[in-house]
Order: structure tokens, then sequence, then C-alpha cells
């Protein structure tokens, strides 16, 4: 897949070529959990998705909800 054919792994909306705003990283266990595509990130554990900011958003705030 080439760069101005990235979809968010989320919601699978097209996605802007090369933005920086559209990545995010995550923990490998999340890659794995969803079935994810990613690149390994700096940090133990980390990859790199690419992912919408309106599923950033959504992710984040699912991560501030008690369990």
């Amino acid at each position: 897949m080439s760069e101005d054919e990235r979809k968010c792994v989320r919601c699978g909306e097209p996605l802007p070529g090369m933005s920086k705003m559209t990545e995010e990283k995550v923990t490998a266990a999340e890659v794995e959990e969803f079935g994810w595509q990613g690149r390994p990130a700096v940090g133990e554990g980390m990859v790199t998705v690419a992912m919408c900011l309106q599923c950033q958003i959504v992710r984040s705030e699912d991560r501030k909800r008690p369990i």
C-alpha cells in the first residue's frame, strides 16, 4: 500500500499522505488484539499505526473511562 492509499486502522477512512497527524503510537498488544497493521515505533512494545484524528480522539476518551 502506498502512502497515498493509507487508511485508518479503526474506521477504514482514507488518510492524507505523509501527515504526522494521522499516526498514533499504540502498544503491540493493542495491535495484536485488533489485528492492525503498523511499523515498530521508538519505545519498547510500541507500534505506529495509521489512525484518523477522530478515531484518535475516541480511543483517548475510551482509555479515560473507568473499567
